[in-house]
């Protein structure tokens, strides 16, 4: 289904009087305009800023504090926004904390409600704990998006406590085949010591390697992230060594890819200057947040009972659900 999901028209009189969250992606400025300007005047539109955190910050604690304090949410089809990973985080946000979620095409000037039924992304990690620091790195950012944030990482939390105490997050071949059956996403953790070690390139979590060099899945069901920036002539042997068999030739290529940044892309490398970099664990969550949507995890269409028709009364009454919900 690629992302698309089933929708039925929502006439805008049927809006509350309250205040909606408007998801877009900030390129879609003239279409997030026609949006707020087509909201009946008793509805009032949240639009989030665009604000710099430092590596010590999280965009998302503020952004899921707003879609909580909001009645319900509304995106934009269409455009930059339907490529957002952001968007895609916050249509999940909502529908976490129980809020309507609308959709609105800026061509149409229609509003319409998606048929979306609340997945919270299947997630499988793959690393093997080289490298100093890594380890701790890991279930750092695990722990979090596991409590935080929701991603189903509850095979991996399950696992038996290591002697040094801390979580082996390695996921069971069955979780990870249940996982990326269910349109889950595996994250594979790199380190520069870790391909510079000849047992990596073994990847001896059996169908862990058939993952690994299947070009579907690598293309839109593998996320690489680095425990930290590698050093680029390190890296650079590293690739060049003849460890790298035939069937790992995709893998390689996905690896260097996964270093190449743009003006809208940063590699996702969880540390800066030895400390975690938690800007960078937001940009892994919202990464599967979307790849998920578009593999059908989290797009799923469910049956809904029709809205009623708003009565007067209901019109001009602040609802009982205004309240900010538990995230």
């Amino acid at each position: 289904m690629d992302g698309q999901v089933a929708t039925t028209l929502f006439p805008k009189r049927r809006l509350w009087p309250a205040r909606y969250f408007i998801s877009h992606a900030y390129a879609d400025k003239d279409a997030r305009t026609v949006l707020v300007a087509s909201l009946p005047k008793c509805a009032r539109a949240y639009v989030f800023p665009e604000i710099v955190v430092t590596p010590e910050q999280r965009v998302s604690d503020d952004l899921v504090a707003e879609v909580s304090r909001s009645y319900g949410l509304i995106y934009l089809t269409g455009g930059v926004s339907a490529q957002s990973f952001w968007v895609a985080f916050e249509r999940r946000m909502a529908l976490r904390a129980g809020k309507p979620v609308l959709a609105f095409d800026p061509e149409a000037r229609a509003f319409s409600r998606p048929k979306l039924k609340l997945v919270d992304p299947p997630c499988a990690f793959v690393w093997n704990g080289f490298g100093t620091g890594d380890t701790d790195v890991v279930h750092a950012a695990a722990k979090w998006l596991m409590d935080k944030r929701g991603l189903d990482l509850t095979a991996a939390r399950a696992r038996q406590r290591t002697k040094a105490g801390a979580l082996d997050l390695k996921d069971s071949m069955y979780s990870l085949n249940n996982k990326i059956r269910a349109g889950g996403v595996i994250v594979l953790f790199l380190s520069v010591e870790a391909l510079e070690d000849d047992a990596f390139y073994e990847l001896r979590e059996g169908e862990v390697r058939s993952y690994l060099t299947n070009g579907g899945v690598l293309k839109e069901g593998v996320l690489i992230a680095w425990t930290r920036r590698p050093d680029k002539e390190r890296l650079r042997k590293a690739l060049a060594t003849n460890w790298w068999k035939p069937d790992l030739s995709l893998l390689k290529e996905a690896i260097a890819a996964s270093l190449v940044e743009d003006d809208r892309r940063s590699a996702i490398i969880l540390t800066k200057n030895e400390r975690m970099d938690w800007r960078r664990v937001d940009d892994l969550m919202v990464r599967v947040d979307y790849m998920v949507f578009k593999r059908d995890g989290i797009g799923r269409m469910i049956q809904e009972a029709p809205l009623a028709e708003l009565t007067h009364r209901e019109m001009h009454s602040r609802p009982v659900s205004h309240q900010p919900g538990m995230l």
